[in-house]
Order: structure tokens, then C-alpha cells, then sequence
């Protein structure tokens, strides 16, 4: 990847001595590019391989959803009373999340269909139309299903942002992505309004080590 030689190995034994706080705070720049390389080429289509994330490392899934949403409250993208698209069927802690006293969003479930895969029918999508809808949550593959999101809805999804409710923030889940395969990332397509959340733990038979 092109690293300068010391500057990769004194990140490394830095890294596992644990001498300093991690600088920057997010990830460290060669582990972060490296992470980067890996999720573009797990979660991208071919046609949006040159595209830039910004990465974050937590300690786990749960862990990172729990920041973004703090994240998002903090930051005044939602509030208290606003509604929240949920895909379902979802990881079940998941659902309770949007019900704490910290948020107390109004949950809006996506149903998907079992007799069809498993997949999003258009009229549950469309209901994310409704600018009133500050966010779409859902596992991408899904969970526990570990079904992918057909391209056709992703895009139905892209279309609705673009034409319908440009504000929309999607979360997406994808971290069962290893056992589908071409999977292509919510991400890959809706790059500005997805924040996504991969982890090694199902990849590499491990657990902890989430990216946001």
C-alpha cells in the first residue's frame, strides 16, 4: 500500500506496547487505510471502489450502534419524538434501543417478506417517503436471515432519498456480509447519507472490532 516502512512497524509496536492514546482518536491512519482497502472490497460494487470512507473503530456492534445514535443525538440530526424506519425482522436488542429514555423515537417498522425471500415489498419501502422519517435502520444482510437487500430496492431506496426525503439517514448493519456473496453495501450506492456498521467477529470467527 505504499507505507513508509517506519512509520508502518513504529504504529504496530506502538499500537501493541499501548505507550500512547491512539492518535487520531478514530483509528490509527495505516490500520485505518488498511480497513478501509478491506471494506471496499467487501462491501462495493466494482464501480465504487475509488470511494472515501471515514472509519471508526469500536469494541463491538452493539457498542457502535449505541455511538451512532448518540452521535446523531448530540449532533441535532434527531430528537426526542422523531420517527425511526426499523427493518424487520431485526436483531432483537435492536428494537428496544430507539425506546430508551435517552432517545424515545417513534419506531416505523419495514416489514419484509418471508414468502419472498425475505425481501423489502416496494409499499413498505415507500413508506420511507415520509420526510417526517428521520432515519432507516436495518441489517443488511439481514438478521438473522442473512438475506441480502436486493439491488432493485437499494436503488428504490436511492431514488426516495434523491427525489423524496434527501435528509434520510441510513443505518446500515451489514456485518453478515461475508456469507453473501457479490453483496453490495446500502453504502455503495447512497454513499453521503448511509453510515454503516461492519465487523470482523462473523468474518474471522472472532468477536469485538467493529467499524462504524
Amino acid at each position: 500500500m505504499g507505507f513508509d516502512p517506519d512509520s508502518w512497524v513504529y504504529e504496530l509496536v506502538m499500537g501493541c506496547i499501548g505507550d500512547f492514546y491512539p492518535e487520531p482518536d478514530r483509528m490509527l491512519p495505516h490500520a485505518e487505510k488498511i480497513v478501509h482497502s478491506f471494506l471496499i472490497e467487501f462491501l462495493c460494487k466494482k464501480q465504487f471502489k475509488s470511494c472515501k470512507y471515514d472509519l471508526f473503530a469500536t469494541e463491538g456492534g452493539t457498542g457502535g450502534i449505541i455511538y451512532v445514535f448518540n452521535s446523531l443525538i448530540k449532533n441535532k440530526l434527531i430528537k426526542k419524538g422523531d420517527k425511526i424506519a426499523i427493518g424487520s425482522p431485526i436483531f432483537t436488542p435492536y428494537l428496544e434501543i430507539p425506546h430508551l429514555n435517552d432517545y424515545e423515537l417513534v419506531e416505523i417498522q419495514i416489514k419484509a417478506d418471508p414468502n419472498d425471500n425475505w425481501q423489502y415489498p416496494d409499499d413498505e419501502i415507500d413508506k420511507l417517503k415520509d420526510p417526517s422519517i428521520k432515519a432507516f435502520f436495518v441489517f443488511n444482510p439481514g438478521n438473522p436471515q442473512a438475506k441480502a437487500i436486493k439491488d432493485e430496492t437499494i436503488q428504490r431506496i436511492a431514488d426516495i432519498v434523491e427525489n423524496d426525503n434527501p435528509n434520510l439517514i441510513i443505518i446500515s448493519d451489514d456485518v453478515y456480509a461475508t456469507f453473501v456473496e457479490n453483496f453490495s453495501s446500502i453504502m455503495s450506492e447512497i454513499p453521503s447519507n448511509t453510515i454503516c456498521v461492519y465487523s470482523f467477529s462473523k468474518h474471522m470467527g472472532c468477536t469485538g472490532g467493529d467499524w462504524v
